[in-house]
């Protein structure tokens, strides 16, 4: 277990939860992130039930991010050849097997080989189901989704089943059955993770394994989490535009502190929360410095573009601007390398929780 520290009450060391209860609304907020789809009643009610039930959640403890060593991550290669072998079989090109593994092989190596039943939690294309195949060839694998969009052959490649549905409900039918599950960049997607985080530790099997990888959204250093933090401590700020800076798409936004007490909290022992210090996010290959002058430099170049457009667009409109201004506001960030979207995709760092039932 790492260090802990006690903290302080005013300490910015805070996350922030987008906590939506209507369940009907959380795919609509999924598929249009910024409230811009195509229902405008929808996009409304949406947009004020993120706004008001926003849940700021400051741990009570302090645990530093844990680095790992290259050592711990030695099979890495191992893996991407066994699970390469199994996309290329399904005609996966050689490139894109690579593009596919690089952001998943290395959270494998942290996996029990041994596990006999395995889930993977929010599968996708199903990527990480070839590479927990490579990770334990002897194990049972199950993948579950909302829906299925595994790659055409993949389950039969892989010797995998897959079943879809509402995770909580899902997980709710295999009581202590796995001996590990994975996720890849699917807590973030929560509208109330402590009760998905107690599904998955109640699917466990005593001593099971949780390897989950979720980007650090909620990390204090970051320049875009303390301005979503400043308008959450007062909500009537938030204005329409402002859900591209908000993200509903990812409703949690976590640390490394707040993840291992919400793990801890639902159930979860000797929980690590750690990083790759040469390469602490998800995309761009930048060391911990390199990065840090990367986002001053990222919000630098946004406040005098995208911002700019932003502030004029609620200066015409005010508080209510057309639905056709907000898309096209969308359509320009989503392009510009400087915006908010790329933003948060980029720029923040990545954690792997580790923990046991």
């Amino acid at each position: 277990m790492a260090e802990m520290t006690i903290q302080d009450s005013d300490s910015r060391e805070c996350a922030l939860l987008l906590r939506v209860s209507d369940r009907s609304l959380h795919a609509y907020i999924q598929q249009h992130p910024f409230c811009t789809g195509p229902d405008e009643t929808l996009n409304r009610k949406c947009f004020g039930a993120l706004r008001e039930q926003l849940e700021i959640r400051q741990p009570k403890v302090s645990r530093p991010i844990e680095p790992l060593g290259h050592s711990e991550l030695a099979d890495e290669e191992a893996i991407r050849l066994a699970a390469g072998e199994i996309l290329r079989n399904i005609g996966v090109g050689e490139a894109n097997c690579d593009k596919r593994l690089r952001n998943r092989a290395w959270k494998l190596c942290l996996a029990r080989s041994d596990a006999k039943s395995v889930l993977a939690l929010g599968c996708g294309e199903g990527d990480e189901i070839a590479a927990l195949r490579a990770r334990a060839p002897q194990s049972r694998i199950l993948g579950l989704d909302w829906v299925n969009k595994c790659l055409p052959g993949l389950l039969d490649a892989a010797e995998a089943d897959f079943i879809h549905g509402d995770f909580n409900d899902r997980l709710g039918e295999h009581k202590e059955t796995f001996d590990l599950v994975f996720s890849n960049h699917v807590i973030e997607h929560s509208f109330d993770p402590d009760e998905l985080l107690r599904s998955i530790r109640a699917s466990l099997k005593p001593g099971g394994q949780l390897v989950s990888a979720i980007p650090l959204d909620g990390e204090a250093e970051s320049p875009i989490f303390r301005q979503a933090l400043s308008l959450a401590r007062e909500p009537e700020r938030i204005r329409r535009s402002d859900m591209f800076l908000m993200l509903g798409g990812h409703p949690y936004k976590t640390n490394a502190s707040e993840f291992a007490e919400t793990l801890l909290g639902a159930g979860f022992q000797a929980v690590r929360v750690a990083y790759r210090p040469w390469s602490p996010t998800c995309y761009d290959s930048l060391d911990e410095d390199a990065l840090t002058a990367s986002r001053a430099t990222h919000m630098k170049l946004h406040s005098a573009s995208t911002r700019l457009l932003s502030t004029a667009v609620n200066g015409v409109f005010s508080n209510n601007p057309p639905l056709a201004a907000l898309r096209a506001l969308g359509a320009v960030d989503s392009r510009w390398p400087f915006g908010l979207i790329r933003m948060h995709t980029h720029k923040s760092m990545e954690a792997v929780a580790i923990a046991y039932a």
